[in-house]
């Protein structure tokens, strides 16, 4: 059961994300990896909103959290792809977008998490 769930989350997770990557594409500033940001910002508003609100309401029932957290928010996220991104600025000389990128990925993905636990 608990890998079924995980694989159905993750299933949508990955959709997610996919959707993202054709819905945010054309937002401006081309060697920044906006795609790739967004998602991992939801991603992490949603990891700290199931977070807190599961273990509030259900705190016996892992499955919620195998559904949302480690399927939905496992395949919702992209650190491949954000490290690939990094490493594809880096090559093309970029190196202060690269910074930038990594620096404000990490605030606000932290950030993120905090905000939805604390919601």
């Amino acid at each position: 059961m608990k890998f079924l769930l995980i694989f159905i989350g993750g299933g949508a997770g990955s959709i997610m994300r996919y959707l993202f990557s054709v819905w945010f594409v054309f937002l401006p500033g081309k060697t920044f990896p906006w795609p790739t940001f967004l998602a991992n910002v939801v991603s992490c508003l949603i990891l700290g909103v199931a977070f807190k609100k599961l273990n509030s309401f259900f705190p016996y029932e892992p499955q919620t959290i195998w559904l949302l957290i480690t399927g939905f928010c496992g395949g919702f996220s992209t650190f491949s792809t954000f490290s690939f991104e990094i490493l594809t600025l880096l090559r093309e000389g970029l190196f202060f977008p690269a910074v930038l990128y990594v620096l404000i990925s990490l605030l606000v993905g932290v950030g993120c998490v905090f905000i939805g636990y604390m919601v």
